[in-house]
């Protein structure tokens, strides 16, 4: 898996918490990675939209991942039982 997949399933996994570039890097190096390529993939995931990237107070870079709307708003419908109810035939058992 690529070091970009890997580091857009860990943002997703962190959601909705910022993920610190240098968070990113040990990450990268962690998984046998340069540090810097960590930095580099972050960046282009944010160019294409994928995640958000913003500079804190103190000029570090972090990053978040960027839901899709329906990602956000879709909700499992929850199971009402009289909506269950299925007639069992079997044609053995009288």
């Amino acid at each position: 898996m690529s070091l970009k997949s890997q580091l857009l399933e860990q943002l997703k996994r962190s959601y909705p918490k910022w993920l610190n570039g240098g968070e990113g890097e040990r990450f990268a190096l962690d998984n046998g990675f340069k540090a810097s390529n960590a930095g580099r993939r972050l960046r282009e995931l944010a160019k294409a939209g994928t995640i958000e990237r913003r500079i804190n107070e103190g000029g570090s870079v972090e990053y978040q991942y960027r839901p899709l709307p329906d990602e956000v708003i879709k909700k499992p419908k929850p199971i009402k039982l009289f909506e269950i109810k299925r007639k069992i035939y079997d044609p053995l058992w009288k």
